[in-house]
C-alpha cells in the first residue's frame, strides 16, 4: 500500500450505463489525489461493462456472477482496494475535481476519523440537498436515523447553513471516505442488509470502536 494509491474507489454496479458512464467522466477530472477506480459488477445486463472497458480502459473491473447488493458489492470492492482509504461511491454520483482530494486530506489530518462524507446535492435540483444523505446522518433520542438538511422526504435548500465541518452518527453511503485501518478493526460491512442501513450499521461499530465520523463540509458530490 505504501506504492500504490492513497485512495481506492469502490462502485458497486448494476445496470444503468449512462449514469455509470457520467460517474466516471467526473472522476476522470480529479485532482491532486492518488487513486484507483475499482468498479463491482452485479451480473450487469445492459452492455454497461464493454463500455466501461472501451472508454476508461484504467478502470479495475470487479465481476460477481449475481447480484451482491451494495453491501456485498462494496465489500467484494474492499477486498480488492490497494489503498489507505476506501471511497464507496454510488454508481449515480457525480463528484467534483476536488471531493476526493478533500476528503483525503481531512482524514490524513484527523486520524480519530474512520469515516467521512461529502455534502450530498441534487443533481436534478441544482441548489438543494439530495436525499441520500444530505449534509450527514445523525440518529435521534428514538434509535430514528435522520440526514441533516433532509426531514423524512422534505428536502432543504442548500443556502450555507451546513457549512460547518461537524462529527456525525453516520455517513451516507452514496460517498463515503473509510479508513482502511479502521475497517479491517472492526469488519466490512454486513450483508445482511443487502442495500440500505448498511452504512449505519458499519458506522455504529465504528464509533463503539472509539473512531469518529464527520463531514468535511467543503466537498461536495
Amino acid at each position: 500500500m505504501e506504492n500504490g494509491p492513497l485512495v481506492s474507489v469502490i462502485i458497486p454496479h448494476y445496470n444503468g450505463r449512462e449514469i455509470l458512464l457520467r460517474c466516471l467522466a467526473a472522476l476522470k477530472l480529479s485532482r491532486d489525489v492518488a487513486m484507483e477506480i475499482i468498479l463491482v459488477d452485479n451480473a450487469s445486463t445492459d452492455g454497461s461493462i464493454g463500455q466501461v472497458r472501451e472508454k476508461y480502459p484504467a478502470v479495475r473491473v470487479v465481476r460477481s456472477d449475481e447480484n451482491l447488493g451494495f453491501a456485498g458489492g462494496c465489500n467484494l470492492g474492499m477486498q480488492h482496494a490497494r489503498g489507505r482509504y476506501f471511497l464507496l461511491l454510488n454508481n449515480d454520483a457525480v463528484v467534483t475535481e476536488q471531493t476526493i482530494a478533500q476528503l483525503a486530506a481531512y482524514a490524513e489530518q484527523n486520524p480519530e476519523y474512520a469515516a467521512l462524507q461529502p455534502k450530498i446535492c441534487s443533481l436534478s435540483n441544482e441548489g438543494w440537498f439530495d436525499y441520500a444523505g444530505a449534509a450527514g446522518g445523525m440518529m435521534d433520542i428514538f434509535g430514528f436515523p435522520f440526514a441533516r438538511g433532509r426531514i423524512f422526504h422534505t428536502i432543504e435548500e442548500d443556502y450555507g447553513q451546513y457549512d460547518q465541518d461537524v462529527d456525525l452518527f453516520w455517513a451516507s453511503g452514496t460517498c463515503t471516505l473509510l479508513r482502511r485501518s479502521a475497517v479491517e478493526e472492526t469488519g466490512m460491512l454486513d450483508e445482511s442488509f443487502f442495500a440500505h442501513m448498511e452504512e449505519i450499521d458499519l458506522n455504529w461499530r465504528l464509533l463503539i470502536a472509539g473512531y469518529k465520523v464527520g463531514l468535511v463540509s467543503q466537498a461536495v458530490v
